[in-house]
Formats: structure tokens, sequence, C-alpha cells
């Protein structure tokens, strides 16, 4: 049985999708695919407790016949330090092993996803590093967008790994924007080459993927709906209308999906947002605009929500928006796998392991 075991160094690194996508494609080719989250990051859920969502997507995706728990048997809640300095390490490692054990009986392939960070549990000798070793995994780095800095991560990643002896595969530059496109492709694929790194792919950002929707927008704010335009519309952008019309005209010109924040005395700023083609606009006081305003804005089919905080609340709020792909986002997750097949070549990435 082969074990990949994929990492990144931060959060919204993509790291999910692409092991979401990378799993569709193994499991369509005929591959057994094994899946564990061996450290998870819960959050609370009406109707599942407290669960780490994107193992959640991944058992419904994959129709993993596991328990969330035993796909991550440790949570990272706040102060888990002081609740895990009260267990037995060797207990923890060997609760670890035998839940990857029985996890992966059948696969072909086992996938662990790695923590948000890779220094989590460091205290108890069970971080990324740690793990990968325990389960003697070969690990593949995924960076979310290149920098400079995204590059010396990796490599200093690697070097980590060669102390230890733990294969390093390569990595996967991932969610990276247009204009870095070439960069990422020569210089910075070209680097880490020389240094021992092998790139499997340079995948363009896709917002469809890795922005939120307007439904994640309504479901965080739970506002009345004014207008119901196309709530599947991304979000790349969330702009506060507070200047003169031609200013927000420039600067919401900039991008087609933004979400535009404003009162609903504000007539002049909703009606740039509508001729801007806004995905959504949020109006915040409960200030209902007039009539004729939201005629235009369901004409174009935007949605318009209103709220009863200011606009610096609102705001605030929305500081949680995120794209996460839940696991009814059927299109979402067909996109992942489409990201697979265009941009890795996924058959000797699996020789590799």
């Amino acid at each position: 049985m082969k074990s990949l075991f994929v990492v990144s160094w931060e959060g919204f690194s993509g790291k999910t999708a692409f092991i979401l996508g990378l799993s569709q494609v193994l499991i369509e080719n005929g591959f057994k695919v094994g899946y564990f989250r061996p450290i998870g990051r819960p959050q609370t859920s009406v109707t599942e407790g407290t669960i780490d969502p994107d193992v959640l997507l991944m058992k419904e995706v994959l129709k993993l016949p596991f328990t969330l728990s035993e796909l991550t048997p440790i949570l990272i809640e706040p102060n888990y330090l002081s609740v895990y300095a009260k267990r037995d390490v060797e207990k923890l490692k060997n609760m670890i092993l035998t839940q990857y054990g029985k996890l992966s009986q059948s696969s072909d392939i086992m996938i662990v996803e790695g923590g948000v960070s890779p220094e989590t549990m460091t205290a108890f000798k069970l971080n990324n590093i740690n793990i990968a070793e325990l389960l003697n995994s070969k690990v593949l780095a995924i960076s979310g967008g290149v920098s400079d800095s995204s590059i010396e991560k990796i490599l200093f990643y690697k070097n980590i790994l060669d102390m230890k002896d733990i294969p390093l595969v390569g990595a996967v530059l991932n969610q990276v924007p247009p204009h870095m496109m070439e960069k990422a492709e020569y210089e910075y694929s070209e680097l880490l080459n020389k240094n021992g790194v092998k790139v499997w792919g340079v995948i363009p950002r896709n917002y469809e993927i890795s922005s939120p929707t307007v439904r994640e927008l309504l479901e965080l704010l739970e506002g009345e709906i004014l207008v119901e335009g196309d709530i599947n519309r991304v979000i790349e952008k969330i702009f506060i209308g507070a200047m003169q019309t031609e200013s927000s005209l420039k600067y919401f010109r900039r991008s087609g999906n933004n979400a535009i924040i404003t009162g609903g005395d504000r007539a002049d700023i909703i009606s740039a947002a509508v001729e801007t083609n806004a995905s959504v606009i949020v109006l915040t006081g409960n200030m209902k605009p007039s009539e004729q305003v939201l005629v235009k804005a369901e004409e174009k089919n935007i949605t318009v929500v209103m709220v009863p905080q200011d606009t610096y609340s609102t705001v605030k709020i929305l500081e949680g928006l995120t794209g996460k792909i839940k696991p009814s986002d059927t299109y979402r997750i067909s996109l992942t796998k489409k990201m697979v097949y265009d941009h890795i070549p996924w058959r000797e990435l699996c020789d590799s392991i």
C-alpha cells in the first residue's frame, strides 16, 4: 500500500480541495483510496456536533464507511496544549497508528491530510513531520499562492524532512494568480527543481473553487433578502460603499464579482453596484432603498440583502466568510477533479509514492 502525507503551512492553501480532486481521479481510474486526518480543526455543527468540516466533506464525497472520530481522532480546540498535556503521548501515537491501520486495510493508496499548521502538536512530538515519520508516509507539499517566501518554506520543509530521512515526493504550486503564472511555471519551478524538489503542477487560481459564494454570505449574515438573484455567484472582493459615485464606479469595475456594503439610503452607491454587476449588495442599518433601485437589481439578477447591523459590525461579521466546499456543492466538487486532470500528471505522481 502507498501512503501520501499532504501538507501545507497555512490555512486556505487549497490542500483539502487538491486532496479531494486527486482522490476522485484515482477512484475513477480504479484505485481504492483511503483517507485519514490524524489531527483536525473542529467547528460546531448543529446537526453533527463538533467536527472538522473538511473531514466530513471527504467522508461524504468518497463514501468512506467510517465515523468522523475514526477519520480524525484528535481535534485541536482552544487551549489544546493544556488538554493534551494530561494525556499519555505514547497512547496518542498508538491510537493514531491503530486508526491508520484500520482505515487503510483495503486501500491501494492512503492519503493522509496534515494539520493546518506544521508546528501544531510539536510539544507532544505529533506535528506533521512526526506523524509522517510514524506512518512511514511520503510527503507532498501544497503551496497556496506563490511568492519568494512560499518557495523558501517548501525548501525549508525539505531540509527538515531530509534530516529525518522522510521522502518529499515534490510540491504543487496551487491557487496561483494570473499575473504570477509565468514566474511560477519557469523561475520558481526551476529553482525548486535545482534544489531537489519536483514540481508536479502549477495550478491557476480558480475563484469558483476558492472564493465564497453569495449563498455563504447570506448564511453568515442572516439578513432579510430583498432581491434573490444568483446566490451561487462567487465573491472575489468586498467593498464598503462610502465614497462618491465616480470613485465607486472606478473601484467596483476592478472586479466583476464584488460584495458591496452600504447604507440603504445611498441610492447612488447601490446604482453603481448594479451598473458594475456586483455579486451581492448588502444594505446596513435596516434601511430599505426605493423600489426602483430594487427593480434594477432584480433585472440584473443581483442579490440584495438588508441587515440591522451598522457597516462596521457587518464587515466584522464577514471576516469569517470563507469559500468552504460542502458535501452538497456538487459543482465545486467536480471542479476539483477537473483541476487535477488538467494540471497534474497524476499517474506519474502516483508512481512516485
